[in-house]
């Protein structure tokens, strides 16, 4: 049993790109007068656990870039048996190392598997896209053979087949799962989506963005997350303090820069323009600055359009400042958060346009829409400090698990 003078602890497990790691930390922040925390270790992203304050730990992971490049092809291979069993063993042998109270999982497929093992509360951190109670179709990638009939069928039919084979192909990849859950005297699950589900679960959407059904009372909204920190960006503040339109590039940790090259035309030599994400951009020009990494909460306000990449994050910031989006996705998951943007009429996604001409034509329609009432009311209701006061509340009432204790089991 934990000795009752220390913290209990907690171990955090996000998957590795940096908009899951860094809304991780905004919630372990909000928990930590109570908990020692310790985060799953990451090559790319230990300086932002580690400038947080908090401690890391060393535990297989999937391979993101591996992820992603299955993601942009919509096929799943990574979650195959040898590399779920890589990832399960690692992360049971950390719980009963540490022997935590609870574990937070972002995105992490095994993580539930392990936390059954051990008996161990698990908590999970998902988007509403995701969650086994999501209102909507999952709309099928583009990238999918099928997709190209989606035009030629009725839209009831299609939906129907969508549903159809995105059950199928669940229950598909459920089977390495179960594999691994029969060796190790584990209850079968249905479908894939049962991995993601933990014992309690918070959903970080907005309910309008993505709306669900008949949730059980272990699910909780929380709201929208994304990255904010108190840190000024004085260049790029001075570089914008001109009556000159500015658009923000932003495509994160997984997106394509390329899709955006259409700034180089001489149409945005007046315009400012920043570009964060990725350093070798092609895009040059007095009116430029590429960097890697930016606060864009501290230039957001002086942002008049945000082109992105469909990221979770990114869509919500952008919307927390009341600016209009146009999305070029790289993976599925975008295409659902890009999708969802446009039905809403907060952007545009822009995957199917070629022309560089109508490119132009669709930033001059959307870059004039920021102080539309639309805009004006996203401003006011995203918050991602109350999305986080939501989490710390939950977590107090709900999961205050000082006197759980952990049962070790060995493999």
């Amino acid at each position: 049993m934990l000795n009752q003078s220390q913290k209990p602890v907690v171990l955090i497990f996000p998957f590795d790109l940096l908009s899951h790691y860094s809304r991780c930390i905004q919630l372990a922040k909000s928990i930590q007068d109570k908990y020692e925390i310790y985060f799953n270790s990451s090559r790319k992203y230990n300086n932002f656990i580690m400038n947080a304050g908090f401690k890391h730990f060393d535990c297989e992971s999937f391979d993101p870039d591996i992820v992603l490049e299955d993601s942009r092809k919509f096929e799943f291979s990574w979650l195959n048996y040898d590399n779920l069993k890589r990832v399960y063993l690692c992360q049971v042998k950390n719980i009963q190392k540490f022997k935590p109270a609870a574990v937070l999982g972002d995105t992490a497929p095994t993580l539930k598997m392990a936390a059954e093992f051990t008996k161990t509360k698990h908590i999970s951190l998902m988007n509403g896209y995701m969650s086994k109670y999501y209102a909507f179709t999952r709309r099928i990638s583009k990238e999918h053979p099928a997709a190209k009939f989606q035009n030629k069928l009725p839209e009831k039919l299609f939906e129907y087949m969508t549903k159809t084979g995105e059950k199928a192909a669940f229950h598909i990849i459920q089977r390495s799962f179960n594999k691994l859950r029969k060796e190790n005297n584990l209850p079968r699950r249905k479908m894939y989506l049962d991995e993601l589900e933990g014992d309690i679960n918070f959903i970080c959407d907005d309910q309008e963005m993505f709306p669900q059904k008949n949730l059980p009372a272990n699910y909780k909204f929380i709201g929208p997350l994304y990255y904010s920190s108190d840190k000024m960006e004085p260049e790029i503040q001075k570089f914008l303090d001109n009556d000159r339109p500015s658009i923000l590039a932003n495509i994160g940790s997984s997106g394509e820069l390329k899709r955006f090259s259409f700034l180089n035309n001489e149409y945005f030599k007046d315009f400012n323009i920043i570009v964060t994400g990725e350093m070798d951009t092609g895009l040059n020009g007095k009116n430029v600055i590429n960097n890697k990494f930016i606060n864009n909460a501290a230039i957001l306000d002086k942002i008049d359009l945000v082109l992105c990449h469909g990221g979770n994050g990114t869509i919500y910031q952008s919307l927390a400042f009341g600016v209009p989006l146009i999305c070029a996705t790289s993976i599925f998951e975008q295409e659902w958060n890009a999708q969802r943007v446009q039905d809403l009429h907060l952007g545009i996604c822009i995957d199917d346009v070629d022309d560089e001409k109508e490119k132009i034509e669709i930033v001059k329609e959307w870059i004039s829409k920021k102080e539309t009432v639309k805009f004006k009311e996203y401003k006011n209701k995203i918050d991602v400090t109350k999305s986080i006061e939501n989490f710390k509340k939950f977590w107090n009432d709900d999961l205050l698990v000082n006197n759980y204790e952990s049962i070790e089991v060995n493999i």
